[in-house]
């Protein structure tokens, strides 16, 4: 009896296993089909999007998307939506291009130019989803493309893709082209990722804007991205302030990490938006590891107006330079309040190991440096703990003790111990820079006396460098005796370099981005 028992117990796992495998299916989208069928093959594939029966789609399905031939392309003008379809974490539902079949593999392009310059369409909505992958990896290659979707008197519409309440999405080896705006989803939750994709040509709003609890780290992870963003001041006719579109807008919980970001100057018309590659405002943030090309207004903006205690902010390993100056007075940081809301604290702001390089505008045909770092607007007076400012290189930055390489404004709550420095290089070939903190402006030779054992204001060598020259080589070279070997360690809070290099590689960690 006992052994009946066991054989029938297998038998029944048996089925089980056999029903839960069979749930998963593929689904198949061909707008180039003649007539819509069954969407069970490519010969009977849904035409469009909307034939979709997203009841029928569980966890562990694929939605193969036709991108025509290999090596061609074939449109969609269609948007579609996706709402309360989930998979599970670890059988996620994904839309992706057949990759491994020759005549669905090209590219499948999401084209809206025929909406003109005022489209209020969207792309693909997402809502109360968990755990879908859109991806358009093709070997390697980005084989989704959303392109010309664009609004030139309204910023704040027309988007790629956008959403809300979404758990464990993944968007990956995605192209988007002249656009207002890329990705636009709020997130709940962990294992959110933006990664390996391109945004080029952004007009709009920003980039990506996403939303997270910002309870923790990681919630949101955005990496191994290209972010170009455009700037043009001239408005179309009957607007007036016109600028460019932020990179990313995050609240907080993201990690930003082996991203290109760049801006460029264009003569087709943007937004109303001010221009900053960062637009933070939340907590559990890190910033580590990416390029910085050119400044539109700051590269990362964090502005307290709805968060009285900002803290956790990490930002680290990056290089910062200007190649084309693009506005007149550019900030690599800044941390401000432009409401009237008072910041009672600030706390553990950790800026370490950058190399920021050539902080110089143009005004009126004049270069200018100016503020590199600063922390300032606070409408009171905030305490501060646990903030650090170690192992950065300030090369030709700033303009003297007008403009300083840190400024970080007076409160009757700081003391000493509030802010931390250390074994920065503050190097300027025309003007001796400056450091003003908590109402007092310091010479960096000064400075470095009382406040820095192992700063410094002699000039690193680099491999090459010449100022503004988009081919510079900003790691060390091996001659250089100012910047290698020469930091402090800061191993608790990481242990490579922007090239994933082990720190120390020496007797002591380099100072800067590069090991």
């Amino acid at each position: 009896m006992k052994r009946k028992a066991t054989v029938l117990l297998i038998a029944l796992a048996a089925i089980v296993f056999v029903v839960g495998d069979a749930q998963a299916a593929s689904w198949y989208v061909d707008n180039a089909a003649a007539s819509s069928g069954n969407g069970q093959s490519w010969a009977a594939a849904f035409k469009n999007f909307s034939n979709i029966v997203w009841s029928n789609v569980h966890a562990g399905d694929v939605i193969y998307i036709s991108g025509g031939p290999s090596g061609g392309t074939q449109t969609y003008t269609e948007s579609w939506s996706i709402v309360g379809v989930s998979g599970a974490a670890d059988n996620p539902i994904t839309i992706a291009v057949d990759s491994a079949n020759a005549s669905h593999n090209g590219t499948a392009v999401f084209d809206y130019d025929a909406k003109g310059d005022t489209a209020t369409a969207d792309g693909i909505f997402f809502a109360n989803n968990s755990y879908i992958t859109l991806t358009g990896n093709v070997d390697g290659q980005n084989h989704i493309a959303f392109k010309n979707l664009r609004n030139i008197i309204n910023r704040t519409v027309s988007h790629c893709i956008v959403g809300y309440n979404n758990t464990g999405i993944i968007f990956d080896h995605i192209d988007v082209t002249n656009c207002n705006n890329g990705i636009s989803v709020s997130f709940t939750g962990t294992g959110n990722e933006i990664r390996f994709s391109n945004f080029t040509q952004i007009r709009g709003d920003a980039a990506l804007s996403v939303g997270a609890d910002g309870t923790t780290w990681d919630e949101i992870e955005i990496h191994d991205n290209y972010i170009e963003t455009l700037v043009n001041n001239t408005p179309p006719p009957g607007q007036s302030s016109y600028g460019g579109p932020d990179g990313i807008q995050c609240y907080g919980g993201m990690s930003a990490y082996r991203n290109i970001f760049k801006v460029s100057n264009t003569s087709v018309y943007t937004s109303s938006q001010h221009p900053d590659m960062f637009q933070l405002q939340g907590n559990y943030l890190k910033i580590y590891g990416n390029e910085f090309i050119n400044v539109g207004d700051s590269h990362i903006d964090y502005d307290c107006y709805n968060n009285s205690t900002p803290h956790d902010v990490w930002i680290y390993n990056n290089l910062f330079h200007i190649v084309q100056v693009i506005d007149p007075y550019p900030e690599y940081f800044r941390l401000y309040n432009s409401s009237s809301n008072a910041i009672t604290s600030i706390t553990n702001f950790k800026i370490l190991n950058n190399t920021m390089v050539d902080n110089i505008g143009m005004d009126n045909g004049t270069p200018t440096g100016f503020v590199t770092i600063r922390f300032n607007g606070f409408n009171s007076n905030p305490t501060g703990s646990g903030n650090e400012i170690k192992n950065n290189i300030f090369y030709n930055c700033g303009n003297g003790s007008q403009y300083q390489n840190i400024y970080i404004a007076a409160s009757s709550g700081f003391t000493d111990a509030s802010f931390s420095f250390d074994a920065n290089v503050y190097y300027n070939s025309t003007k001796a820079p400056h450091i003003y903190y908590n109402g007092t402006n310091y010479q960096a030779a000064s400075w470095i006396a009382a406040k820095e054992p192992y700063g410094k204001t002699s000039a690193p060598t680099f491999v090459s460098y010449s100022p503004n020259n988009a081919n510079n080589n900003l790691h060390l070279a091996s001659t250089d005796n100012v910047a290698k070997d020469t930091g402090v360690s800061l191993s608790s809070y990481f242990t490579a370099d922007k090239d994933g290099i082990t720190r120390p590689q020496g007797s002591a960690w380099n100072i800067g981005a590069y090991e």
